[in-house]
């Protein structure tokens, strides 16, 4: 899943699609410039695998010109170049 993250600090750790859709509607509001021009991008479900989802969309999401942050907990050194994360709230970032 990739997830923007918004220039205003705010960031969540999801379990799921439905966790992920539930807290941004309900913990504050999302504009079309935050889907469409986000401060950062973490993509959560990344992959080492080829193949997979979360592989393809690291890859689709690593030309992105800002920051990207590849987030699994069981993510270990680098993914195109980035260090994996164990969840999007463990980015050190000033998001």
């Amino acid at each position: 899943m990739i997830v923007p993250v918004s220039r205003v600090g705010w960031s969540h750790r999801f379990d799921s699609v439905e966790t992920a859709v539930s807290l941004l509607a309900v913990g504050r509001s999302v504009t079309i410039t935050d889907l469409f021009e986000p401060g950062a991008i973490a993509v959560v479900g990344a992959s080492r695998t080829a193949g997979k989802l979360g592989n393809d969309a690291m890859r689709n999401a690593s030309g992105y010109d800002g920051p990207v942050y590849p987030v699994n907990p069981s993510g270990e050194g680098e993914l195109f170049g980035r260090q994996f994360h164990e969840s999007v709230a463990a980015i050190d970032d000033q998001i």
